[in-house]
């Protein structure tokens, strides 16, 4: 199933897939899809971003969450780090995963993000691909 909603830079479709070790669990996947607005001009993207995962995560309750940024153009912005988290954030003692699959659209950005901002490693976060985005979110659930 797939839904889709906008704002004026960015594009949102959800979708979901089996957990593999676990069919009978959903994995939520995210695609934005547009231009995150560098700096401050980008925060009513992080609000608009946040408050989408917060509802999708809420009508699913998924036991993970893709955010597929393939299409998204982003270069910098500090509320992004919001938007990577917000699943851990509001799933305190629950486990929901988090990972974002990345492209040459924003990748440069994104490793900046994770690294100098929230002080984490790239290979926590970000993935080139999907199947290797699931696939590590079946393996924190079978640790």
């Amino acid at each position: 199933m797939e839904n889709q909603r906008n704002n004026a830079d960015l594009t949102v479709r959800s979708s979901t897939l089996p957990l593999p070790s676990q069919g009978n669990r959903t994995v939520l996947v995210l695609a934005f899809d547009g231009q995150y607005l560098p700096g401050a001009m980008g925060n009513r993207n992080a609000s608009f971003m946040i408050k989408t995962i917060r509802n999708e995560l809420e009508n699913w309750k998924p036991y993970g969450l893709i955010l597929d940024f393939r299409q998204l153009e982003y270069e910098y912005g500090d509320m992004m780090d919001g938007v990577l988290q917000v699943a851990e954030n509001i799933f305190l003692g629950a486990s929901c995963p988090t990972v974002v699959v990345t492209s040459k659209l924003n990748r440069d950005g994104l490793i900046g993000l994770v690294v100098s901002v929230m002080g984490d490693t790239v290979s926590r976060w970000l993935f080139n691909t999907i199947d290797d985005a699931l696939a590590a979110i079946d393996k924190r659930h079978r640790r």
